[in-house]
């Protein structure tokens, strides 16, 4: 399963992208952030007038919330701030989808086809979690940076997350 629902697969003209956080190092973000980050302004290239949340909360270890780190990330690409949602709660993956949903929803936005970009072998549970609580999305997806014992070590995760998900994770938006 994670291995056929890693790539991106883009329908329609999708108008907000959801970034999905991941750890940081110290003020910066790891390695797996800064690939999530680096492909949505790589899109946003060719699509400047999305609305982009980027959504995750601080960590017992991270000197800020890791959806500002993304923020300010993105501003530094050269993204314009104001067209930038701050999720700051999440510190899962449901958690991420249902607090971007429900933020959208507080805003006024519409929650029909988000774009969300994260790792190639987190989608499967993205996607499960997303039907799971009602969203129709798009992704876009990322490579899992560093070696193959990392890369092994990341797909193994997300296998047992992926079972975790399917079993437990629920909820509504």
């Amino acid at each position: 399963m994670i291995y056929t629902n890693s790539d991106s697969q883009i329908s329609g003209e999708p108008e907000i992208m959801v970034v999905l956080g991941a750890k940081l190092w110290n003020h910066e973000p790891s390695p797996v952030l800064t690939g999530r980050l680096d492909a949505a302004l790589d899109y946003l290239e060719t699509h400047p007038d999305m609305t982009v949340v980027v959504t995750g909360g601080m960590g017992d270890d991270e000197p800020v919330s890791e959806a500002s780190c993304m923020a300010d990330y993105l501003v530094e690409g050269g993204f314009p701030r104001e067209q930038i949602l701050l999720e700051e709660s999440a510190t899962n993956t449901l958690e991420n989808l249902l607090f971007s949903a429900r933020l959208l929803q507080n805003q006024g936005y519409s929650t029909e086809n988000l774009l969300v970009v994260s790792n190639g072998a987190h989608m499967a549970r993205v996607k499960l979690l997303a039907r799971r609580i009602g969203l129709d999305i798009s992704t876009l997806s990322t490579p899992v940076p560093g070696g193959i014992a990392y890369k092994t070590y990341f797909r193994a995760r997300e296998g047992a997350a992926l079972v975790k998900s399917w079993l437990f994770d629920k909820g509504t938006i």
